[in-house]
């Protein structure tokens, strides 16, 4: 009967060893800078939150103007006209690639003669 929980004991300090190393791996693996893809414009975690954050500051200005354009002509929400319909509901999400565009990039890339400014 001693060698038994003796036996028992062990195994259960080499589980907890397994998964204590399996979860450092995990958390090494999820944490680790990726590298960047130029072809995806694909860049890690917190260099693209960084990029993000200063984004917006230095936008904000044309944001409102943006904001104030669309407002004036009684547009609808993407800068286009209030009764345009789109498929799927929105102009931003892209069905090819599943992936959701800003709407302040859709309103650059559609009205590139930046109406805002005039």
């Amino acid at each position: 009967m001693k060698n038994f929980f003796h036996c028992r004991r062990g195994v259960s300090y080499w589980a907890i060893i397994i998964v204590l190393a399996f979860m450092i791996v995990a958390m090494i693996v999820a944490f680790w800078p990726q590298e960047s893809n130029p072809e995806d414009n694909i860049s890690p975690t917190y260099i693209r939150l960084w990029n993000k954050a200063r984004n917006q500051t230095l936008e904000i200005s044309e944001k409102a103007r943006i904001e104030k354009w669309i407002v004036d002509n009684r547009l609808n929400e993407y800068g286009d006209m209030a009764d345009t319909l789109y498929a799927g509901g929105t102009p931003l999400f892209d069905e090819s690639t599943g992936k959701i565009m800003d709407r302040y990039d859709y309103i650059l890339k559609e009205h590139l003669d930046k109406p805002w400014e005039k």
